[in-house]
């Protein structure tokens, strides 16, 4: 007698593989590699998965550089680009890029669940400019490249991340 499959899995059940992990390493490994069936499940989803996770990777990661950056400024009184900073700068964003990497999979399960809604967002582009699914991708990364520099860049000046007095405006009361 075969074992039962489980609703919607692919091909005939194995009573030979295990069930998941078990020592806590493995469920460790499972939780940021996956089953391996990751590669495929982000081909079929295509161009919306890509765009969802660029999306997401790039706010979180921005978000990241701006509150590491204005928490430099508060700390140091200068802005990380001032001669001889740098270095200091980067010391102080390692640990924000660290957490984001210890964040991923939770960034990719987000972007994977909004994917359906960036595949609308494509599709609808793609009607309404009559273009192809493939171009809309084009436009809306072209969109994201050039807004998300300016709107972190923004996000910077408004809060305080330049030391008053620096910056091409004057300095602003700030929150």
């Amino acid at each position: 007698m075969r074992p039962a499959r489980r609703p919607g899995a692919r091909g005939p059940a194995s009573s030979s593989s295990p069930p998941g992990p078990r020592s806590l390493w493995d469920k460790v490994v499972a939780w940021f590699v996956g089953d391996g069936d990751v590669k495929s499940k982000l081909a079929s989803l295509g161009f919306a998965a890509m765009l969802s996770y660029s999306v997401v990777s790039n706010v979180t990661y921005g978000a990241a550089l701006t509150f590491s950056w204005i928490g430099f400024v508060k700390a140091k009184g200068v802005s990380p680009i001032a001669e001889g900073q740098w270095p200091a700068f980067l010391a102080f964003y390692a640990g924000a890029w660290m957490v984001q990497n210890f964040a991923r999979p939770m960034r990719f399960g987000m972007a994977m669940a909004m994917t359906p809604w960036y595949d609308n967002l494509l599709a609808n582009m793609a009607a309404t400019l009559r273009v192809s699914k493939r171009f809309a991708f084009g436009i809306a990364l072209s969109v994201m490249a050039f807004g998300m520099p300016v709107f972190l860049g923004s996000a910077i000046y408004l809060l305080g991340g330049l030391p008053d007095g620096l910056g091409p405006l004057p300095p602003l009361k700030r929150f």
